[in-house]
């Protein structure tokens, strides 16, 4: 989404080694469709049309299986084994000067409903300089929205920072809004946890 020569961006993350996945998760299929076709496209359809996959295991050999990998702008951690915050870190390294603030997406939540992306881009919109944050039942979940003001702060954050730790830092800046989706608060970290989504998505 674009205002004047500035826009708001995303990210997905994608580098984990999914080991109680026991396969890549970039690759997978929710409800007969890619997890990443699915997030793709709810991301196009708030006006994001190219967002940022982050990769970092086995990075090289799973870009030629990505299908259209032209559509993202793929970065690679190669400290992905230092967690989910060196992730964070190498995406907001790769974010365009005229980004305004990121969506935080993860890959393994395919099962998020194009609503809830909706209400976040809503509130991005409304609220650039804020701390986005969806919530079902009083319980926070992502994706979540990252003003450009905090991105200095990530990038120079020490590698053992974690994202939550850094953002209690400005309870200020947080703004958390109530969304009809339970999907928020669930990854699918198992091949167990599909089935179970695809259960209840249907």
């Amino acid at each position: 989404m674009e205002a004047g020569d500035k826009k708001i961006t995303a990210f997905i993350l994608a580098a984990g080694e999914s080991r109680r996945f026991g396969a890549p998760k970039v690759l997978q299929v929710f409800a007969d469709i890619p997890f990443l076709r699915r997030i793709r496209q709810n991301l196009q359809d708030i006006g994001i049309e190219r967002p940022i996959l982050v990769l970092g295991y086995q990075a090289q050999k799973l870009i030629p299986q990505i299908p259209n990998p032209e559509a993202f702008d793929i970065v690679v951690n190669p400290n992905f084994e230092n967690g989910m915050f060196s992730s964070v870190q190498t995406a907001i390294n790769a974010q365009p000067k005229s980004s305004i603030g990121t969506l935080l997406c993860l890959i393994d939540q395919p099962h998020i409903r194009p609503a809830t992306y909706q209400r976040l881009m809503q509130s991005a919109t409304a609220h650039p300089h804020s701390v986005i944050i969806p919530t079902f039942n009083q319980r926070g979940g992502h994706p979540i929205y990252i003003p450009s003001e905090l991105f200095d702060l990530i990038r120079n954050a020490p590698p053992n920072s974690t994202l939550r730790a850094l953002l209690n830092q400005h309870k200020n800046l947080i703004l958390r809004i109530e969304v009809n989706d339970f999907g928020i608060t669930e990854d699918i970290d198992t091949p167990e946890d599909l089935i179970r989504l695809e259960k209840m998505f249907k």
